[in-house]
Protein backbone atom coordinates (compact mmCIF):
# COMPACT_ATOMS: atom_id res chain seq x y z
CA UNK A 1 0.00 0.00 0.00
CA UNK A 2 2.56 2.32 1.03
CA UNK A 3 4.63 1.16 -2.51
CA UNK A 4 1.84 2.08 -4.51
CA UNK A 5 1.32 5.55 -2.40
CA UNK A 6 4.74 6.93 -3.31
CA UNK A 7 4.33 5.76 -6.97
CA UNK A 8 1.10 7.93 -7.02
CA UNK A 9 2.80 10.76 -5.62
CA UNK A 10 5.90 10.70 -7.78
CA UNK A 11 3.61 10.33 -10.69
CA UNK A 12 1.62 13.86 -9.43
CA UNK A 13 5.20 15.52 -8.90
CA UNK A 14 6.15 14.60 -12.42
CA UNK A 15 3.08 15.44 -13.84
CA UNK A 16 3.21 18.71 -12.17
CA UNK A 17 6.41 19.68 -13.58
CA UNK A 18 5.68 18.52 -17.33
CA UNK A 19 2.87 21.63 -16.60
CA UNK A 20 5.02 23.87 -15.34
CA UNK A 21 7.43 23.25 -18.28
CA UNK A 22 4.81 23.53 -20.54
CA UNK A 23 3.27 26.68 -19.01
CA UNK A 24 6.39 28.36 -19.41
CA UNK A 25 7.62 27.36 -22.99
CA UNK A 26 3.71 28.33 -23.83
CA UNK A 27 4.54 31.88 -22.54
CA UNK A 28 7.02 31.93 -25.44
CA UNK A 29 9.19 33.66 -23.26
CA UNK A 30 7.22 36.58 -21.90
CA UNK A 31 9.69 39.21 -20.98
CA UNK A 32 7.56 41.71 -20.80
CA UNK A 33 3.96 42.56 -19.28
CA UNK A 34 3.08 44.28 -22.18
CA UNK A 35 2.12 42.66 -25.77
CA UNK A 36 3.90 44.89 -28.00
CA UNK A 37 5.05 48.63 -28.88
CA UNK A 38 7.87 50.59 -29.60
CA UNK A 39 10.10 52.86 -27.67
CA UNK A 40 12.35 55.62 -28.45
CA UNK A 41 15.87 56.12 -26.70
CA UNK A 42 17.84 58.31 -26.27
CA UNK A 43 21.38 57.18 -25.69
CA UNK A 44 23.47 60.18 -23.87
CA UNK A 45 27.63 60.19 -23.25
CA UNK A 46 29.83 62.66 -21.59
CA UNK A 47 32.58 65.06 -22.40
CA UNK A 48 34.83 66.30 -19.65
CA UNK A 49 34.67 70.14 -20.24
CA UNK A 50 37.73 71.75 -18.47
CA UNK A 51 38.83 75.31 -17.96
CA UNK A 52 41.30 77.40 -15.78
CA UNK A 53 40.99 80.98 -14.56
CA UNK A 54 42.35 83.05 -12.37
CA UNK A 55 40.67 84.31 -9.25
CA UNK A 56 40.79 87.54 -7.31
CA UNK A 57 44.36 86.98 -5.79
CA UNK A 58 45.96 85.97 -8.76
CA UNK A 59 45.94 81.77 -7.90
CA UNK A 60 45.12 79.35 -11.09
CA UNK A 61 41.79 77.66 -10.75
CA UNK A 62 41.01 74.50 -12.55
CA UNK A 63 37.40 73.69 -12.92
CA UNK A 64 36.36 70.46 -14.50
CA UNK A 65 32.33 69.36 -15.56
CA UNK A 66 30.83 66.46 -17.31
CA UNK A 67 28.75 68.05 -20.45
CA UNK A 68 26.00 65.42 -21.62
CA UNK A 69 25.81 65.15 -25.43
CA UNK A 70 22.91 62.97 -27.61
CA UNK A 71 25.08 60.52 -29.18
CA UNK A 72 22.67 57.66 -30.49
CA UNK A 73 18.82 57.32 -31.17
CA UNK A 74 17.34 53.98 -30.59
CA UNK A 75 14.14 52.62 -31.78
CA UNK A 76 13.15 49.43 -30.21
CA UNK A 77 10.28 47.52 -31.38
CA UNK A 78 8.89 44.29 -29.80
CA UNK A 79 5.48 41.91 -29.85
CA UNK A 80 4.66 38.71 -28.36
CA UNK A 81 5.60 40.07 -24.81
CA UNK A 82 8.99 40.54 -26.22
CA UNK A 83 9.45 37.20 -27.46
CA UNK A 84 10.43 38.69 -30.85
CA UNK A 85 11.96 42.48 -30.94
CA UNK A 86 13.30 44.50 -32.94
CA UNK A 87 15.99 47.51 -32.20
CA UNK A 88 17.37 49.88 -34.86
CA UNK A 89 20.24 51.88 -33.59
CA UNK A 90 21.12 55.47 -35.47
CA UNK A 91 23.97 57.76 -34.52
CA UNK A 92 23.33 61.70 -34.44
CA UNK A 93 26.37 63.30 -33.26
CA UNK A 94 30.13 62.66 -33.24
CA UNK A 95 32.38 61.87 -30.62
CA UNK A 96 32.77 64.81 -28.29
CA UNK A 97 29.15 65.94 -29.25
CA UNK A 98 29.25 67.85 -32.71
CA UNK A 99 25.87 67.05 -34.50
CA UNK A 100 25.69 64.81 -37.62
CA UNK A 101 23.73 66.56 -40.32
CA UNK A 102 21.02 64.06 -40.28
CA UNK A 103 21.34 60.69 -38.48
CA UNK A 104 23.12 57.49 -39.30
CA UNK A 105 22.09 54.19 -39.05
CA UNK A 106 24.39 52.22 -37.28
CA UNK A 107 23.56 48.94 -36.36
CA UNK A 108 20.29 46.50 -36.47
CA UNK A 109 19.05 43.87 -33.99
CA UNK A 110 16.73 41.49 -34.38
CA UNK A 111 15.33 38.89 -31.41
CA UNK A 112 14.09 36.17 -33.36
CA UNK A 113 13.46 32.17 -32.50
CA UNK A 114 15.73 32.09 -29.27
CA UNK A 115 18.29 34.21 -31.98
CA UNK A 116 19.93 37.28 -31.86
CA UNK A 117 20.58 38.50 -35.65
CA UNK A 118 22.62 41.81 -36.04
CA UNK A 119 22.86 43.95 -39.51
CA UNK A 120 26.03 46.19 -39.28
CA UNK A 121 27.86 47.28 -42.31
CA UNK A 122 25.50 45.24 -44.78
CA UNK A 123 26.67 42.34 -42.99
CA UNK A 124 24.17 40.05 -41.49
CA UNK A 125 25.71 38.03 -37.98
CA UNK A 126 24.08 36.04 -35.27
CA UNK A 127 23.97 34.13 -31.69
CA UNK A 128 22.43 32.45 -29.23
CA UNK A 129 19.70 34.67 -27.14
CA UNK A 130 21.53 34.18 -23.75
CA UNK A 131 18.79 35.85 -21.73
CA UNK A 132 16.17 33.96 -22.93
CA UNK A 133 18.42 30.51 -22.43
CA UNK A 134 19.24 31.46 -18.76
CA UNK A 135 15.30 32.14 -17.81
CA UNK A 136 14.09 29.35 -19.62
CA UNK A 137 17.27 27.38 -17.30
CA UNK A 138 15.89 29.24 -14.14
CA UNK A 139 12.07 29.02 -14.77
CA UNK A 140 10.38 29.01 -11.82
CA UNK A 141 12.46 32.21 -10.73
CA UNK A 142 11.73 33.98 -14.18
CA UNK A 143 7.80 33.21 -13.53
CA UNK A 144 8.51 34.71 -9.96
CA UNK A 145 10.18 38.07 -10.05
CA UNK A 146 11.16 38.36 -14.23
CA UNK A 147 13.79 38.84 -16.41
CA UNK A 148 15.76 41.03 -14.42
CA UNK A 149 16.23 40.17 -11.20
CA UNK A 150 17.45 36.38 -12.60
CA UNK A 151 20.04 38.30 -14.47
CA UNK A 152 20.64 40.49 -11.96
CA UNK A 153 19.50 38.63 -8.12
CA UNK A 154 21.19 41.44 -6.26
CA UNK A 155 19.63 43.85 -7.44
CA UNK A 156 18.19 46.50 -4.79
CA UNK A 157 14.97 48.94 -5.12
CA UNK A 158 16.23 52.33 -4.32
CA UNK A 159 12.91 54.23 -5.26
CA UNK A 160 10.31 54.90 -7.88
CA UNK A 161 10.86 57.51 -10.94
CA UNK A 162 9.18 58.68 -13.69
CA UNK A 163 10.49 58.16 -17.15
CA UNK A 164 8.84 59.36 -20.50
CA UNK A 165 5.45 59.19 -18.61
CA UNK A 166 5.56 55.74 -16.92
CA UNK A 167 6.37 55.31 -13.21
CA UNK A 168 8.93 53.15 -13.05
CA UNK A 169 11.06 51.13 -10.32
CA UNK A 170 15.10 52.17 -9.87
CA UNK A 171 17.60 49.29 -9.39
CA UNK A 172 20.56 49.74 -7.84
CA UNK A 173 22.81 47.04 -9.25
CA UNK A 174 26.38 47.78 -8.45
CA UNK A 175 28.96 50.74 -8.53
CA UNK A 176 28.64 50.82 -12.40
CA UNK A 177 25.06 50.34 -13.19
CA UNK A 178 21.31 51.21 -12.05
CA UNK A 179 18.09 51.02 -14.31
CA UNK A 180 14.37 51.69 -14.07
CA UNK A 181 11.96 49.38 -14.89
CA UNK A 182 8.19 49.56 -15.81
CA UNK A 183 6.43 46.02 -16.47
CA UNK A 184 9.58 44.55 -16.89
CA UNK A 185 10.31 47.05 -19.88
CA UNK A 186 13.87 49.45 -19.13
CA UNK A 187 13.11 52.52 -18.94
CA UNK A 188 16.78 54.47 -18.16
CA UNK A 189 20.20 52.04 -18.17
CA UNK A 190 22.88 54.28 -16.44
CA UNK A 191 26.28 53.14 -16.17
CA UNK A 192 29.39 54.90 -14.34
CA UNK A 193 32.74 55.13 -14.25
CA UNK A 194 34.39 54.79 -10.33
CA UNK A 195 38.28 55.22 -9.11
CA UNK A 196 40.72 52.59 -8.37
CA UNK A 197 38.54 52.04 -4.32
CA UNK A 198 35.52 51.40 -7.00
CA UNK A 199 34.06 54.56 -5.62
CA UNK A 200 31.31 56.59 -8.44
CA UNK A 201 33.53 59.71 -10.07
CA UNK A 202 30.24 60.01 -12.57
CA UNK A 203 28.34 59.10 -15.30
CA UNK A 204 29.66 57.16 -18.05
CA UNK A 205 26.52 56.87 -20.44
CA UNK A 206 22.54 56.67 -19.84
CA UNK A 207 20.08 55.09 -22.15
CA UNK A 208 16.59 56.76 -21.70
CA UNK A 209 13.21 56.38 -22.78
CA UNK A 210 12.01 59.97 -24.37
CA UNK A 211 8.85 57.86 -26.43
CA UNK A 212 6.82 55.13 -25.69
CA UNK A 213 3.65 54.21 -27.86
CA UNK A 214 2.06 51.27 -26.42
CA UNK A 215 0.31 49.22 -28.27
CA UNK A 216 2.00 49.40 -31.49
CA UNK A 217 1.37 47.66 -34.82
CA UNK A 218 4.12 47.03 -36.95
CA UNK A 219 3.97 46.47 -40.95
CA UNK A 220 3.36 42.97 -42.05
CA UNK A 221 7.03 41.10 -42.25
CA UNK A 222 8.07 43.91 -39.91
CA UNK A 223 9.83 41.05 -37.90
CA UNK A 224 11.02 39.20 -40.98
CA UNK A 225 13.23 42.08 -42.79
CA UNK A 226 14.95 41.33 -45.92
CA UNK A 227 18.23 41.40 -44.77
CA UNK A 228 17.89 38.61 -42.86
CA UNK A 229 17.42 36.33 -45.56
CA UNK A 230 21.19 37.47 -46.51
Amino acid sequence: MVISEIKQVKKIFTVLFLITALAVNGQAFRRYEVKSGKIVYQVIRFVLHSEIHTDSNGKLIAKSEQVPYVAEIRDYYWDDYGNISRDVIYKVSDMGGKPLPQKKKVIERLWLAGRMYYLKNGKVSFDSYHLREECMNNAPLFQKVGWFKVLHPGAKIIGKEKVAGKRGTRYYVDEFSEYVLWKGLVLRDISYFTNSKEQRKGMENEKTAVKIQIPFKTPKGFYHPKWLQQ
